[in-house]
């Protein structure tokens, strides 16, 4: 097959459709059937920078406010995340992570070891860094062209 740029988007989204379903299976494994991987940023952020409130979680992940409000809403229904105010400002927000969210991190880490492991088998250190370089330069020009178009 040859390597054509409208093919790009295709490869991009048969990469992440796969990867999350080797991620969710891997969560049932260890008994998690309750949380999309597509939250997985968002409990990471919490648990490496610490209790945030909604809008940093936005900004830090590039999701969109509405989809963070949803997904805090849907994460503390499941346990992982609650709600408190911040100490001195008790108008301001605070997500923090759970007991439960802590625990869950052990078991994901080597799910995550495990699916990275997976993506780059066959590659070398350079050949892993220059990908990562390539893409890093592909998401950098999306963003740069949704920022230009005033998104």
């Amino acid at each position: 097959m040859s390597i054509k740029k409208h093919n790009v988007l295709y490869h991009l989204s048969r990469i992440r459709r796969n990867a999350f379903a080797l991620l969710e299976r891997g969560m049932k494994e260890v008994g998690v059937h309750d949380l999309p991987p597509s939250y997985g940023d968002i409990l990471h952020l919490l648990l490496t920078k610490g209790p945030l409130q909604p809008g940093d979680i936005a900004r830090c992940t590039g999701k969109d406010k509405s989809t963070i409000s949803a997904a805090l809403k849907s994460l503390e229904g499941s346990g992982y995340v609650s709600r408190g105010r911040k100490q001195g400002d008790g108008r301001k927000v605070l997500i923090h992570p759970t007991r439960r969210c802590k625990k869950l991190s052990e078991d994901v880490s080597a799910l995550s070891t495990r699916l990275e492991e997976t993506l780059f088998q066959g590659m070398g250190d350079e050949e892993t860094t220059t990908l990562l370089m390539l893409l890093d330069k592909v998401a950098a020009n999306i963003e740069g062209r949704k920022k230009a178009m005033g998104g």
